[in-house]
């Protein structure tokens, strides 16, 4: 626990690539709450400022993808950037939804605005534009959601986040 902040400090190794394959890789040794403080945050900081980079300059014009190792921290780095930068959050864990989130994704491709209105609706948030972002967690256990980014970044009208563990994206 951070006792500045009161957070947890989280490893992380991790890559981010926008959809037009930028990277940025951020590695970050395992510590635990009595080691270095301020060390333990450096990356969560390099990458949480990458993240802001990418929210003011991109404006919805590319999807983020963070990617690593599994149980590092991305899920918890990506939700708490989006709950704090914008209006509001779609959260979609594919490796807990239901099929039926699953299949909106096959289904609605090409009818966006059903799609976002059954999200909304499922997850009792109301999406506005450019004022949301939506989060893919674990997004390779979704290959619908994955090949969709490209067609939900060309609509604009939201953000799109994307987590997935290394070894099941390289599969």
């Amino acid at each position: 626990m951070n006792k500045w902040t009161k957070r947890p400090c989280f490893p992380a190794i991790a890559a981010c690539k926008t959809s037009q394959n930028q990277k940025i890789q951020n590695t970050q040794k395992l510590k635990s709450p009595s080691d270095g403080i301020l060390e333990g945050m450096a990356e969560k900081w390099t990458v949480t400022d990458e993240l802001l980079t990418w929210k003011n300059k991109r404006n919805g014009k590319s999807a983020m993808m963070i990617e690593g190792a599994r149980r590092v921290g991305k899920s918890y780095l990506v939700e708490e950037f989006a709950r704090r930068e914008y209006r509001s959050c779609i959260i979609i864990d594919f490796f807990k939804v239901g099929e039926d989130i699953k299949d909106l994704f096959k289904n609605y491709k090409d009818n966006l605005d059903m799609l976002f209105t059954y999200l909304s609706t499922f997850y009792s948030t109301k999406l506005y534009p450019r004022e949301s972002v939506i989060v893919f967690d674990e997004i390779e256990f979704c290959p619908a959601a994955r090949s969709a980014v490209k067609y939900l970044v060309a609509d604009g009208r939201y953000d799109y986040l994307e987590t997935g563990s290394l070894y099941l994206l390289l599969r």
